[in-house]
């Protein structure tokens, strides 16, 4: 275990580059995180990991030369 593999909330939300309140939310929304007393620790990879489960894949919506070839 090494401590450049845990961020602390204010580290999570620079690497994000959110607000703590954000980093707050996604934690209720299911970020997974350590708590050791009072503290909280957020491991590196598993805020990767994450992040890949609730990436949302674009629409590719059709060029205006796709449209105008339907009509």
């Amino acid at each position: 275990m090494s401590a450049n593999d845990y961020m602390n909330r204010e580290q999570v939300s620079k690497y994000l580059n959110v607000s703590s309140s954000t980093v707050d939310n996604l934690k209720k929304k299911g970020l997974p995180y350590i708590k050791i007393g009072k503290l909280i620790w957020y491991k590196v990879e598993d805020v990767k990991t994450w992040l890949d489960q609730h990436r949302v894949q674009s629409q590719q919506h059709p060029t205006r030369d796709e449209n105008l070839e339907d009509n």
